[in-house]
């Protein structure tokens, strides 16, 4: 009989739960991040919390480095404040800062785009669009994504005029 060490169940558990977690997240490899460029709204995001935390449109910008830049629009108080958060692209599909990851799960570029954010054990799938609705059809393709996730809703986002800089 073959004496099997904690440290090795461990081992083992932590390779499981690391192929699950990174099974879950779709990436799409072959993003062609200069068409993303341009504005984008959030429509419906999906997290383990009950309320969601808010999320803000911005203009996605370039970077001659493979990177992008995001100036996020914030409304506060009838005043919008810009915050700009720089990524590094690290692999396809996945940009980094220290703000988080981003990972772009799918997107046709001209209308929608699915992006997980995290950050440390915290995780929130996105509906990004250029309007602020998308078509039924891109609402379901998210809804399927949640799904196999693991997460169990997608929240639609009430966007109220006052909730939006633009």
């Amino acid at each position: 009989m073959a004496i099997v060490f904690p440290s090795q169940i461990a081992l083992v558990l932590f390779t499981l739960c690391f192929l699950t977690v990174a099974s879950d997240v779709p990436v799409m490899k072959n993003i062609d991040i200069n068409k993303m460029a341009g504005k984008w709204y959030p429509v419906r995001t999906a997290t383990p919390e009950s309320s969601p935390r808010p999320i803000h449109a911005f203009t996605l910008e370039t970077t001659g480095s493979g990177g992008i830049t995001m100036n996020i629009e914030i409304p506060q108080k009838g005043a919008c404040t810009m915050k700009k958060v720089a990524l590094t692209n690290v692999s396809p599909g996945v940009f980094t800062s220290p703000e988080g990851k981003a990972t772009v799960m799918d997107t046709d570029y001209k209308s929608y785009f699915f992006a997980e954010l995290s950050k440390d054990n915290t995780r929130i799938l996105v509906l990004y669009a250029r309007k602020k609705k998308v078509d039924k059809k891109v609402k379901k393709k998210f809804r399927g994504i949640v799904k196999n996730s693991g997460l169990k809703t997608a929240h639609r986002l009430k966007l109220r005029k006052e909730d939006m800089c633009s």
